[in-house]
């Protein structure tokens, strides 16, 4: 046999895939040394960070009296629209009550009317009833003789001086 002839038997842990090619490093660029703060720098940066956090602070508050004054105003509308619909709920009591007052009124009066319709009504059968009794008494007889006058008084002093002495 010849060497082209052989016939190559492949295992398993041999792969048709050519081998990974080594990676290229990359080039590595030396870094800058890093630049040192001098005393001003920092503390101008120290200040500038003070400065900043204070004004953090001042908004922080601003905004968070905003904000509650915010929420007391709606508590404020809150309270204002229960106010009014608890006033209208009052309101519709007392119309209902002024009218259950009316009504009570004008059931007094119907009865008090009633009862001077009753009155009036007795009083009408008492006048015919007294009627009726005058009609049935006999007429006064009217005598027709004349009658004796006694002499006048002339005065109302000679009177009391003639009756009393």
């Amino acid at each position: 046999m010849s060497d082209s002839e052989e016939i190559f038997e492949l295992s398993d842990n041999e792969s048709t895939t050519p081998p990974p090619k080594p990676k290229k490093e990359k080039a590595v660029k030396p870094k800058k040394p890093k630049r040192e703060m001098t005393p001003e720098r920092k503390k101008q940066l120290l200040e500038n960070l003070a400065k900043g956090r204070e004004k953090a602070r001042e908004n922080k508050l601003r905004k968070s009296e905003a904000l509650r004054i915010v929420k007391k105003n709606k508590e404020k509308e809150i309270d204002d629209i229960l106010e009014q619909d608890r006033k209208k709920k009052e309101g519709k009591k007392s119309e209902t009550e002024l009218l259950r007052e009316e009504l009570e009124s004008l059931k007094l009066s119907i009865l008090n009317s009633n009862k001077l319709v009753k009155a009036s009504n007795e009083d009408i059968q008492e006048k015919k009833i007294n009627t009726e009794i005058i009609k049935e008494k006999p007429p006064v007889e009217v005598s027709k003789t004349p009658v004796e006058v006694s002499k006048p008084i002339s005065s109302f002093s000679t009177f009391r001086k003639n009756r009393w002495g």
